[in-house]
């Protein structure tokens, strides 16, 4: 009987898989003012426009991939110009605010997750007949399940690869 071993070389720890690292973008944005601060349950990180300067507060209880995530969300609403969502909005608007939180989290999941990527890791995943879960896309590209999720959504639905 031959075995065949295959090595899988691991990324360093915390090395951006796709080439974009929120934290060095946070570093390059000298307008942006980060903290680490506890807020309310529920609300993992905060993008505030103050002036000419942004303020991003992010909840130090998260995990490290979800304060990755967290950051590169709010970080895609600074180049988008800001969020829509608003105290005071009318209810009316909250379609607005859905699509253009749908637009962030898809930016953030194909930063992340490079469909190209994925595709081949879910590839050689079939290749060998083992399935590919959220969990397993999450470990393979050091990123909080909900970025996996999405972007194995945004493959599912055929976006390019």
């Amino acid at each position: 009987m031959t075995y065949t071993a295959v090595t899988v070389a691991r990324r360093p720890y915390g090395a951006p898989v796709g080439g974009w690292n929120p934290w060095a973008t946070l570093r390059a944005r000298e307008h942006i003012d980060f903290r680490l601060a506890p807020l309310p349950h529920g609300l993992g990180a905060v993008y505030w426009p103050r002036g000419r300067r942004v303020a991003i507060v992010i909840d130090p209880r998260l995990s490290r991939r979800e304060r990755a995530a967290a950051l590169a969300h709010e970080l895609v609403h600074d180049e988008r110009g800001g969020g829509c969502d608003a105290l005071g909005m009318p209810e009316t608007w909250a379609p607005v605010v859905a699509k253009d939180e749908q637009a962030v989290e898809n930016t953030v999941a194909r930063r992340f997750v490079p469909l190209d990527e994925l595709d081949a890791y879910w590839r050689r995943r079939e290749e060998s007949d083992l399935p590919t879960t959220v969990a397993d896309v999450a470990e393979e590209f050091d990123v909080a399940e909900r970025v996996a999720e999405q972007a194995m959504l945004l493959l599912l639905k055929g976006e390019q690869v």
